[in-house]
């Protein structure tokens, strides 16, 4: 018998432990081939061994081609797996202009690009209305349903568009009631200081030759609409009044004369104190204030602080005498401060400082980016918070805090006067005014469009879906004299309408 055999018995018991490694070996081989895989590499028909990248790609409207290095790759909204390198990436559509950029992919990397905005090869304004002159003040609601639009001739008076309606035929009409405004005369003027996310109140500021003061205007229901100067009795009137937390009903009060800034509310109508030796300030939420302080500091010197409650966190220092811009958002639960300062060439980006400096609190702040740009005058979070804006008339410096990237570069032309900034057009694009021409472009300066005549004194809107472009534009009525008409411009051809 065969299994009494020692022999025999001693060679079955080797030839299964080949068979074992030899199974190892393959299951071991198959494993390290499948992470290969995972991590993109693979083999190209010469046997050279070569990593892909995950590209994402989406556009509005969708359903575009897409090619890389003239190469089709289906349509948009997909994902593509390609070989480690550099490529044009181009996205068409029939009736649309071209947008593409030079992209470059990394072997076992992911990117996004779900942002293009794709422009009709021709825009066809239609007036909706005219205006003898300038009006006085053009806004929209947070949600970007609600347009406000100033008579020019009557103070407190205002037209209202429901941007959800395809045709603008139907205006509303709502005025300021007699009474809230104080001494109101011809040479005043009105400006808007801050909408509530309710999309019901606006807060405005009624700039006179004596002064100012501060109105909320309920849009919805006009009549409760009140006088916020009276209400909290803020004096000097000098002193601004700004939401909190952007609700209707809750106030930060800044003394620039005392340099203290107060808190207050509707129910609440006594200032109480927040801070002392304030220079400027940005508020985020019901406790958190970013701001420049005077107070605790060496000779010839500010700080930047961080007040979240009750605690202060130094951020860094300027030179005494600067201006100070600042701005703060959080997105993914990360939270994003950009400071700047006129006598530095660079805007400093901060990643979750409040945590770091509790972790470390010994340590100096280290920003994630610094923004070269010199004499920076502005700084601003994209809509969606994902990217920043550091600018100097024309100079412009951008931040990706989602791809941790960031650009330089100078704007096609100058921005038309009294525009001193570009302003964020949505979450990825810049939209200016130049040589009486709406342009907008992607946060990294390429693709720009030229879209429709507009006025630089009113910033050009864009409805909910951004299917529609809202402008004021110098016209010639039917007697050949000179006027403002508001145009409606469709962003789509007629078939993705």
């Amino acid at each position: 018998m065969d299994f009494l055999d020692p022999v025999k018995t001693k060679r079955r018991n080797q030839r299964l432990i080949i068979g074992y490694v030899f199974l190892a070996v393959l299951i071991s081989l198959g494993t390290i081939v499948l992470v290969y895989l995972l991590y993109g590499f693979g083999l190209n028909k010469n046997g050279e061994v070569y990593q892909n990248g995950l590209i994402y790609t989406a556009s509005s409207p969708t359903n575009a081609n897409i090619y890389l290095n003239s190469v089709s790759y289906g349509n948009t909204n997909s994902r593509i797996n390609i070989p480690a390198g550099q490529y044009l990436l181009r996205i068409n559509k029939d009736g649309y202009r071209q947008w593409q950029r030079t992209i470059e992919v990394d072997g076992a990397s992911v990117q996004h690009f779900d942002y293009p905005l794709l422009i009709p090869n021709k825009l066809s304004p239609v007036a909706v209305a005219s205006y003898t002159s300038l009006p006085g003040i053009v806004t929209q609601s947070p949600d970007r349903r609600w347009y406000l639009i100033q008579n020019a001739n009557t103070l407190g008076s205002f037209i209202e568009y429901d941007l959800n309606n395809k045709t603008l035929s139907k205006p509303t009409s709502l005025t300021i009631p007699t009474g809230i405004l104080t001494n109101p005369s011809p040479t005043d003027t009105l400006k808007v200081v801050q909408w509530s996310t309710d999309n019901i109140h606006v807060l405005l500021e009624h700039l006179t030759a004596g002064g100012g003061e501060y109105v909320l205007l309920d849009r919805q229901n006009p009549a409760n609409s009140s006088n916020l100067s009276k209400a909290l009795s803020v004096l000097p009137s000098s002193s601004t009044i700004s939401l909190s937390d952007n609700k209707y009903d809750q106030y930060y009060i800044y003394n620039p004369d005392t340099k203290i800034l107060y808190r207050a509310s509707l129910n609440n109508t006594t200032l109480s104190k927040v801070l002392s030796g304030v220079l400027a300030y940005k508020t985020y939420g019901s406790k958190m204030v970013l701001y420049a302080s005077e107070e605790k500091v060496a000779a010839s010197t500010v700080a930047i602080r961080l007040l979240d409650d009750k605690t202060n966190y130094n951020l860094r220092t300027y030179p005494v005498g600067s201006n100070y811009y600042m701005d703060m958002a959080q997105n993914n639960g990360n939270w994003f401060v950009v400071t700047a300062s006129t006598q530095d060439s660079r805007a400093f980006v901060y990643e979750n400082p409040e945590q770091t400096l509790q972790q470390f609190p010994n340590m100096p702040l280290a920003p994630v980016d610094i923004m070269k740009i010199d004499g920076v005058n502005f700084v601003k979070f994209s809509a969606d918070t994902t990217k920043i804006l550091a600018e100097n008339g024309s100079s412009i410096a951008t931040y990706d805090d989602f791809a941790n990237n960031s650009y330089t570069y100078t704007l096609p032309g100058t921005l038309d006067s009294p525009q001193a900034n570009v302003n964020w057009m949505d979450g990825d694009r810049l939209i200016y005014v130049s040589g009486g021409i709406v342009n907008i472009i992607d946060y990294d300066g390429i693709n720009l469009q030229k879209l429709v005549s507009g006025n630089s004194s009113i910033l050009p809107l864009f409805n909910v879906s951004y299917k529609y472009l809202y402008t004021i534009a110098p016209t010639l009525d039917k007697d050949k004299q000179p006027n403002f008409s508001l145009f409606q411009t469709p962003i789509r051809v007629p078939a993705d309408l």
